[in-house]
């Protein structure tokens, strides 16, 4: 499961890279459509819950080169990898930050 912050997104694959290239797919999808109409980039996609950031935190950072996964134009992904979160013992989520790069 992969989790954004910046942005509440969340997908689920059955391999780490495929989760990666589809939240990588998603968040391009929404950035086209919200451009298209004038909104800007996710943004009815509000923060995370702090829990999220907290995992985030305390997560390896992973680039995302290593997992063969090219971001989209404009946008910057970071990766980490949370061993659990902090409510849950036997959860092992993937957690991923997005920034739009200003122009």
């Amino acid at each position: 499961m992969i989790r954004g912050l910046e942005h509440d997104l969340a997908v689920e694959a059955r391999t780490i890279g495929l989760a990666v290239r589809s939240i990588a797919r998603l968040v391009q999808a929404h950035t086209e459509f919200d451009l298209r109409h004038d909104h800007h980039p996710l943004s009815a996609f509000p923060p995370s819950a702090q829990i999220y950031w907290n995992a985030y935190a305390a997560g390896t950072q992973v680039a995302l080169s290593q997992l063969g996964v090219v971001p989209p134009a404009g946008w910057e992904i970071q990766a980490a990898f949370a061993t659990r979160l902090p409510s849950e013992e036997r959860f092992r989520p993937a957690r991923f930050r997005f920034a739009r790069l200003s122009a």
